[in-house]
């Protein structure tokens, strides 16, 4: 049986919904490009959900390594759903859940890993690196305030997530050639290659469990079309003001821009916050 996480009560309502935990994508939703800053109402927000008791979670497509080169400004997140929802971190970074990709998807990922066919990041559980970097890749880390990945070898370990860069066309094709895998897009020229059963929405869900929440006590935040699984598993779907259309269609509400105090409007238009 699985062990359920303790959560603290509130009373938090909005038609007869009690709010438990708010997840958050990053990028595009709490931190601001190129910028790299958070919004004081952003700030603001997440210390009035802490003071209710509500849990604050991270919902992201970054591994750990990356959130904390970030700017966020001190946040400690009670969970974090990270790599599309490939892991699921406590706030000490501790791995709770665990989604890799398929073992059937391994040769051709050494295939085009070493043939360097795209560019070709790996993110496994401990460690990130790319077969080579070119412009497409300077180009998607730029608008995400990121460096450049290290230049590694795939030696056969687990792998929780693959980064491609390229064309439309050609990142459908390598998605196409992967067994067990689906593409989210981030980035006109970049994409996310994860399980063809994960996503955000796997990892939220997985959490909820594990925490006794119900997805109608949740409310969560995105921009992007990797952000569309998961405002579909939550009681309240937001998408900001900035988000895709695709994100936008899939929410439930779409608030102001990130720059104009999104979340706490939308925070305050629920109810959940004053």
């Amino acid at each position: 049986m699985m062990k359920k996480l303790s959560t603290a009560p509130v009373m938090v309502y909005h038609l007869g919904m009690e709010i438990k935990a708010a997840f958050f994508d990053i990028d595009g939703t709490l931190l601001a490009h190129p910028e790299k800053t958070i919004p004081e109402s952003s700030l603001r927000s997440l210390r009035k959900l802490r003071e209710k008791g509500i849990l604050v979670i991270a919902s992201t497509g970054r591994h750990i390594s990356e959130m904390r080169r970030l700017p966020l400004d001190g946040i400690v997140f009670d969970y974090m759903v990270t790599l599309n929802g490939q892991l699921v971190l406590d706030r000490t970074g501790k791995t709770i859940i665990s989604h890799p990709l398929p073992e059937e998807a391994k040769p051709k990922i050494r295939y085009y890993f070493e043939n360097r066919i795209y560019p070709l990041m790996i993110v496994e559980e401990d460690r990130i690196y790319i077969n080579f970097n070119n412009l497409d890749v300077e180009v998607c880390h730029k608008a995400i305030s990121t460096p450049l990945p290290d230049v590694g070898r795939y030696t056969g370990s687990d792998v929780y997530q693959l980064i491609s860069y390229g064309k439309r066309e050609d990142m459908l094709a390598l998605e196409k050639s992967i067994p067990g895998v689906k593409a989210v897009w981030w980035n006109p020229y970049g994409i996310d290659l994860i399980p063809v059963k994960g996503g955000k929405e796997k990892g939220i869900s997985a959490l909820l469990e594990r925490l006794g929440i119900s997805k109608d006590e949740t409310i969560s935040f995105g921009d992007g079309e990797n952000d569309i699984g998961m405002l579909g598993c939550t009681g309240i779907g937001v998408a900001m003001g900035n988000a895709s259309s695709a994100a936008k269609a899939a929410a439930g509400y779409v608030t102001k821009d990130i720059r104009d105090d999104g979340i706490e409007h939308a925070l305050t238009h629920f109810g959940i916050i004053d």
